[in-house]
């Protein structure tokens, strides 16, 4: 995350995988607290670098050849 571990905040996510895709939960004390609409499998990779590295899933992603 680049800062100190002070700034380290521990959250926990359910990841639900099939085959129409992947769907991500934040939860706390067993509770969801947010909940993400199913992505598919490459937008699932980029949720996942993000939110590992301390980040929400971004909110807007756009194939390159729509800019």
């Amino acid at each position: 995350m680049g800062g100190s571990d002070s700034d380290f905040v521990e959250s926990t996510w359910h990841i639900d995988i099939n085959r129409s895709g992947v769907l991500f939960r934040r939860l706390h004390n067993d509770q969801v607290v947010e909940s993400y609409l199913r992505v598919s499998f490459p937008r699932a990779a980029v949720f996942v670098a993000a939110i590992i590295q301390g980040f929400q899933p971004p909110a807007h992603l756009v194939p390159i050849d729509k800019l």
